[in-house]
């Protein structure tokens, strides 16, 4: 085990794994720990976990996976349940969106065709009893007209 006095006067002395840091440690870089950053994580995480070694000067090293967001375990081996059926639950909220518009849309057109259709029969109807003489103006023309 290597003391942990050791102070850095520069990223020479952490190099390669790490650099030298404000208060002269090394600060290791990912995946490496000890007081020069020498030593590799002893766990191979996957699913681009990154290896995190929580202390590395006591007799029990705590070297952990630190997950991305949609995987979880020991070694980030496992894809979070959530992930695909949040991605799942989006596609049918938007197919289903999509149709409700598309719905709506049609209700609008044919409601718009029913209106004009209604508006059209109408003047028509009105058109053609302006040229449909009435009773009285029949009669009016069976009288003799007074030059």
């Amino acid at each position: 085990m290597t003391s942990a006095t050791f102070v850095c006067e520069d990223d020479f002395d952490c190099f390669p794994n790490g650099s030298c840091g404000s208060d002269l440690r090394c600060l290791c870089d990912t995946g490496f720990y000890g007081v020069q950053c020498e030593d590799t994580c002893p766990i191979k995480c996957q699913n681009g976990g990154q290896c995190v070694v929580d202390d590395a000067h006591v007799v029990v090293l705590d070297a952990r996976c630190d997950c991305p967001p949609d995987f979880l375990g020991g070694l980030c081996e496992q894809p979070r349940q959530n992930s695909a059926g949040a991605l799942r639950s989006s596609q049918e909220a938007s197919s289903n969106a999509g149709t409700m518009v598309g719905i709506t849309l049609a209700a609008v057109a044919v409601s718009g065709l029913l209106l004009v259709a209604g508006v059209w029969r109408r003047r028509r109807l009105q058109t053609s009893k302006e040229f449909t003489p009435t009773e009285e103006e029949v009669a009016d023309e069976d009288l003799p007209s007074v030059t």
